[in-house]
């Protein structure tokens, strides 16, 4: 016999958000810059309501070095799930270049148009790089200026006395 489940969404708060609305791309850019430490590909997705506030934030898929399977089913899932009328999928790419690759230009015209028949519309479909570089399908190449307090001790440190 096979189980029937029920199922239920519950909305569990794990932030409290600023309510700027992600009206460019340096705000959707800052908001995953930390995707630029991974030696993997990653693919976020931002869950936005009508007015571009941010009510979730989702790893959807995580891939190798050089690609990432992305699954219309698991990205739609999250903006359903959440109540997103809006959504800017995100990755990065390890080698630091941010350009888009054939592939990624392909997924973000796929993207649309199937966020077009749920009428969930894609805001954004961007590729963090390194040092603050990322491109975005609606403007082009961007830089995020970023203060990152350094924890490494000067060289001189570890050098022998003289």
């Amino acid at each position: 016999m096979k189980p029937i489940y029920d199922y239920t969404v519950i909305r569990k708060r794990i932030a409290d958000h600023n309510h700027d609305s992600i009206d460019t791309p340096d705000k959707a850019a800052a908001l995953c810059l930390d995707l630029e430490q991974y030696d993997r590909e990653h693919l976020v997705a931002l869950y936005l309501d009508s007015r571009l506030h941010l009510i979730g934030r989702e790893t959807v898929h995580v891939g190798t070095t050089d690609s990432c399977l992305i699954s219309p089913r698991d990205v739609f899932r999250g903006c359903l799930l959440a109540g997103s009328v809006k959504v800017i999928l995100v990755h990065n790419h390890p080698s630091g270049n941010p350009d888009p690759s054939k592939e990624d230009e392909e997924v973000a015209e796929q993207f649309t148009l199937i966020g077009k028949m749920l009428h969930l519309e894609m805001v954004d479909f961007m590729t963090i790089g390194q040092d603050g570089r990322y491109w975005s399908r609606s403007s082009g190449h961007g830089h995020i200026e970023q203060h990152r307090p350094t924890t490494q001790k000067p060289l001189e440190n570890y050098l022998p006395n003289n």
